[in-house]
């Protein structure tokens, strides 16, 4: 069987992909260290405080019902998953699509397509898993250091400007949104020419 070479555009972005997934697999990872650690904060009690120093055991500062702890650290663990997943997986699911797709003979995608896929993912992706991250350790931090006021760190969410979270979501998610449609249209169109074996006659 015959190998067929990539070209030289493929070869670049499926480069790229590895690299940043692997960086951001390493990210994802040490994110879930980070909020197990954070975790170890918290223990469960009937109401929201903190622990006395006389009281306190292990590494436990603060104590909350289980339904504040799990507003409370939601985001920062959401955080791991996503960026192993946006940072991590979905790159070497394209990266692998391109290498496949090209050896069974479908249409090459153009150089321009793929670095518009590459370049807007990348912004859009890192902006997007970083929103999450941000907002998962200032809950964390917030209520590690006593703050229950959930209604109040909501609000102080990027030093209380609406304007500024409501561009951050909104730029970030909508150039991961294209990105994604990017790369989905060209695979769908360089897949067109592929069809299944016929079928000798009987």
């Amino acid at each position: 069987m015959t190998t067929v070479p990539l070209p030289d555009h493929y070869r670049t972005t499926v480069r790229r992909l590895v690299r940043v997934a692997c960086v951001l697999l390493f990210v994802g990872l040490s994110v879930g260290l980070y909020s197990t650690d954070v975790l170890r904060s918290y223990r469960y009690g009937p109401a929201p405080r903190l622990i006395p120093e006389a009281e306190r055991t292990g590494r436990a500062r603060v104590e909350v019902p289980p339904e504040l702890l799990w507003e409370a650290t939601m985001d920062l663990r959401l955080s791991h998953g996503h960026i192993i997943l946006i940072g991590g997986l979905l790159p070497l699911c394209v990266a692998a699509s391109l290498v496949i797709t090209h050896a069974a003979g479908a249409t090459t995608i153009g150089k321009g397509t793929l670095e518009a896929f590459f370049w807007m993912y990348s912004a859009g992706a890192t902006v997007a898993m970083g929103l999450i991250l941000y907002k998962g350790i200032h809950y964390a931090e917030h209520v590690r250091g006593g703050d229950f006021d959930f209604a109040g760190i909501q609000q102080s969410l990027f030093g209380g400007s609406k304007a500024l979270k409501g561009a951050a979501y909104g730029l970030s998610h909508t150039v991961l949104a294209i990105s994604v449609g990017i790369i989905g249209v060209a695979l769908w169109k360089s897949v067109a020419p592929l069809q299944a074996e016929a079928k000798p006659a009987a």
